[in-house]
């Protein structure tokens, strides 16, 4: 096989590469057509939908003892990490997965988990 032959090969690899993380969602698109963007609600509703997402992260992190407790990556508004209770991790990671970033904010690593006043909380160094 001749140089141009491997060289249209080793293209045609590193395109499918690229290709395949866009079909599995792996590299998702910000492309504004795509499903519910938030970002393109009124700022009213928006509003109301942040209130409901913090009261839901609120009611998801009610505990007896910190082994009730897990921690779910978490975005700007709602800080780095949440914790809440184990049985609601999935709920919590998959509201906000559906809720956009608001803004930029830099991350610290969390130390520990803790239940204090039958609500799992995050402590950081």
């Amino acid at each position: 096989m001749s140089k141009n032959g491997k060289w249209i090969i080793g293209v045609g690899i590193v395109f499918l590469f690229f290709w395949s993380l866009t079909q599995t969602g792996f590299w998702k698109s910000n492309d504004v057509s795509e499903g519910d963007n938030s970002k393109n609600s009124n700022p009213e509703e928006q509003k109301q939908k942040k209130e409901e997402l913090k009261n839901k992260i609120l009611g998801a992190s009610a505990c007896k003892s910190v082994d009730d407790c897990e921690i779910v990556a978490s975005h700007c508004p709602f800080g780095c990490h949440v914790a809440v209770a184990g049985d609601r991790v999935n709920e919590i990671k998959d509201l906000l997965i559906q809720y956009p970033e608001e803004c930029e904010q830099t991350c610290r690593f969390y130390k520990k988990l803790a239940c204090e006043e039958g609500r799992c909380v995050v402590k950081y160094y």
